[in-house]
């Protein structure tokens, strides 16, 4: 356990190279506060700590969509300029998904969910009390996928890589909160008359992807500078800065817990 050194990254592949199957790993002790940070403050679990990288959105995500019987299961898809399909998906399916991958699933949103919104609380009191009303009031989910391969006409459940949420957060997060608060009758109830409309879209690279971002979001407003809080930039600042005692947030309510004051309260 000791400080990150580059420079004698080969001399471990020879000391691996040679003393087969022995292995040597370093761990970077600022890579253990990181993930102090990710875990207690983002709320976001690495798929594994002990690795130098990771990457959560290379976990495969499995998803389940719904093929009503009245429609002949049919979905639409577009496949000009990039593929893209639109489904129709439970709550259940909503809730086991951030239950599993939580905050990791909106890392390329130019925002987390937003934790104190009343239309947040609209979404959810909408669940609980009208769900019937809920496909018409809600916009929907947009995602995003790496590769998105030839989905078979009556397919029901498909794996993804690179699942990512880039529209509808607020979504996910209010229908999380509103079916865990929900008894097991109100939750057959919710998935019985629920659905949600689901776009996914093949990546069509960074400034593509930002796009949708930006003309999809109407509930919350984004600001110019929401936009900038994936950049490079703003990432690096962020990982220098918890070399420090004062962290940089690059996106809006990034941090779910509550930050430590010098003095040991909160913040």
């Amino acid at each position: 356990m000791c400080q990150g050194n580059t420079s004698i990254a080969d001399n471990i592949a020879s000391f691996k190279e040679e003393f087969k199957p022995v292995r040597l790993e370093f761990i970077d002790i600022n890579r253990i506060k990181r993930d102090y940070i990710e875990r207690e403050y983002k709320q976001i679990t690495p798929a594994n700590p002990l690795e130098y990288t990771y990457d959560p959105e290379d976990t495969p995500v499995t998803l389940t969509v719904e093929r009503p019987k009245r429609h002949n299961g049919s979905f639409i898809k577009i496949d000009k300029p990039f593929d893209a399909y639109i489904f129709l998906v439970k709550p259940k399916t909503i809730f086991h998904l951030f239950e599993e991958f939580g905050f990791s699933l909106f890392f390329k949103n130019v925002r987390n969910p937003i934790s104190d919104s009343e239309i947040n609380q609209q979404i959810e009191k909408t669940l609980l009390e009208n769900p019937s009303y809920f496909w018409y009031y809600n916009n929907g989910i947009t995602a995003i996928t790496d590769d998105l391969s030839e989905i078979q006409a009556r397919a029901k459940q498909f794996e993804l890589l690179g699942f990512q949420i880039i529209n509808g957060a607020q979504t996910v997060y209010a229908i999380h909160a509103a079916y865990k608060k929900a008894t097991p009758r109100q939750q057959k109830k919710i998935d019985r008359e629920v659905l949600i409309t689901l776009r996914l879209l093949q990546s069509g690279g960074k400034d593509f992807d930002l796009q949708v971002t930006r003309y999809t979001n109407s509930q919350h407003p984004i600001s110019e500078r929401d936009f900038h809080a994936n950049d490079k930039v703003q990432i690096r600042l962020q990982n220098e800065s918890f070399n420090t005692q004062l962290w940089s947030e690059k996106r809006r309510d990034e941090f779910r817990g509550e930050t430590p004051n010098r003095d040991g309260t909160s913040k």
